[in-house]
């Protein structure tokens, strides 16, 4: 039987432990954190809110259970509040760029693109039939490449039309998300000193 060294013994426990973390990790990310993250974020939610409870509390008279629920409701509608004024922004941006281009005129533009036209085509028929054919040719050969460029745009245009779709369809997921986060904010603010006590005998100070 081989008996290994203290210090063998030692690195393969700290290398065990460090399997083991980056196991534990790796499965948290990719498996465990769409079901953790509302938690995670109910309990930043608790940590932002604390100082208005506590002055609810304290100033107010106001039961720990209603001043969590007045919190809360403060919370979301400033956080709201803050992203309707983002998107209203936003959207007023880019309604204001549209109707600016609306109202350009772009006939000057059509008339410049005309006559360069015109100019590029009688310079064509003026040269020698054999560059003429050359160009043909060069033209013939560039088609499938811009063939290719017109159907990686129309790909890309459907894949945002996707996108979008998928996005509808996530928005019932995200609405049960968002209940489960601030459901579970409000019973970890309004229990917060039974749970630190539990915790506390639970877990040893040592």
């Amino acid at each position: 039987m081989v008996r290994l060294k203290e210090r063998t013994k030692r690195v393969l426990k700290w290398l065990g432990l460090v399997i083991l973390i980056i196991t534990a990790i790796y499965l948290f990310f990719t498996k465990l954190i769409k079901y953790v993250a509302p938690f995670l974020l109910a309990f930043l939610i608790m940590i932002s809110i604390e100082r208005l409870v506590s002055f609810l509390q304290r100033r107010l008279k106001f039961p720990r259970s209603i001043a969590v629920a007045i919190s809360l409701l403060f919370f979301v509608a400033a956080v709201g509040g803050i992203l309707v004024l983002t998107f209203y922004k936003l959207i007023n941006e880019l309604w204001r760029l549209a109707l600016e281009i609306a109202r350009m005129d772009f006939n000057p533009i059509i008339e410049y693109f005309e006559s360069l036209f015109e100019k590029g085509q009688d310079l064509f028929f003026s040269l020698p039939d054999s560059l003429i054919a050359t160009i043909e040719q060069t033209l013939e050969m560039s088609i499938p490449k811009l063939s290719q460029i017109a159907s990686e745009i129309a790909s890309w245009l459907m894949g945002i039309v996707m996108g979008m779709i998928d996005f509808v369809k996530f928005l019932p997921d995200v609405l049960v998300f968002i209940i489960v986060m601030m459901v579970s904010a409000y019973f970890m603010s309004r229990d917060r000193r039974q749970i630190s006590e539990f915790l506390s005998e639970r877990i040893p100070a040592n």
